[in-house]
């Protein structure tokens, strides 16, 4: 199965993106200025705030802007994943009495966010599991390597008669053949739980190879 990574940022920086349509009938115009930062909050994964100060743009197109922000972070730009984690600040832009229009500055905003995004160290996150795995003490040596070979960290190990439990969280794109990969491991006794933990960021190595990957996909499909 396809793992649902989410799109991040790691750094602030600030830019602007003008949208620009002239053909035949009304044309399009809208510029917007972003600062985009990290942001982690308990509740929310984004947050826009409206900084516009002057006459530059008419009020009536911050909606708009954000509109464009949150379609884009839906999509994402690196793997096609939800982009979280992101706040980011309309402070500036420029209107036209006759071409600014909603859809203009809807598309500016999406042009500017992935400009900024690009910029502002881009990384991916990846699902982590908790996982807990009981077993006989004698297959304990096996599955504590097994983990750490596939990037998971040992948080602890208990005693319980003959068995033995260990506790470990790993990403789950390492885990997707966990059940029949344990079966071998100990002759079928062992057993386990897994549960969602969070997102942790890629290795830069490993977030090369799923963006490679997406592209390559992405090409395929035309």
């Amino acid at each position: 199965p396809r793992i649902s990574y989410r799109e991040t940022i790691t750094k602030q920086v600030a830019d602007f993106y003008r949208h620009k349509k002239q053909s035949g009938g009304s044309g399009e115009f809208a510029e917007v200025h972003l600062r985009m930062r990290p942001y982690r909050d308990e509740e929310e994964d984004f947050n826009f705030i409206d900084a516009l100060r002057g006459d530059g743009v008419r009020r009536q197109f911050v909606p708009s802007v954000e509109k464009g922000c949150r379609a884009i972070m839906e999509t994402g730009i690196l793997t096609g994943s939800p982009v979280i984690w992101v706040e980011v600040e309309f402070y500036d832009g420029k209107d036209h009495p006759v071409d600014g229009k909603d859809g203009a500055f809807q598309k500016a905003a999406i042009g500017c966010f992935k400009k900024c995004f690009l910029d502002a160290g881009p990384a991916l996150l990846e699902p982590m599991v908790d996982l807990e795995v009981t077993i006989g003490a004698e297959f304990a040596g096996d599955v504590n390597q097994y983990v750490n070979a596939h990037r998971g960290k040992i948080l602890g190990m208990e005693m319980t008669g003959d068995e033995q439990t260990l506790k470990a969280t790993v990403p789950l794109a390492e885990v997707q053949t966990f059940s029949s990969d344990l079966r071998s491991m100990t002759q079928g006794q062992g057993s386990y739980t897994m549960e969602f933990a969070g997102y942790e960021q890629l290795p830069a190595h490993v977030q090369q190879q799923v963006v490679d990957k997406f592209a390559q996909e992405k090409n395929e499909e035309g």
